[in-house]
């Protein structure tokens, strides 16, 4: 499944709840896991709540965090 992998490493509890859920509401959960993971991850990580919130933008437009390597 869909964003399975990351609940499973990172929310154990969410994931060992969600199978109580049907397969569609599953992997609903595990979508909106993942969103919420990768913004918290984004801002833990941004050098400054500016930064933090351009990135938020740029995940929210293009469905993925920017590449501040390049």
């Amino acid at each position: 499944m869909k964003n399975n992998s990351l609940m499973r490493k990172h929310g154990k509890t969410f994931y060992w709840a969600s199978f109580f859920l049907d397969k569609s509401k599953m992997q609903s959960i595990y979508s909106v896991y993942s969103f919420c993971r990768k913004l918290d991850d984004m801002v833990d990580e941004a050098k400054t709540p500016d930064i933090a919130k351009k990135d938020f933008l740029y995940l929210w437009k293009h469905g993925r965090r920017v590449d501040h390597t390049l």
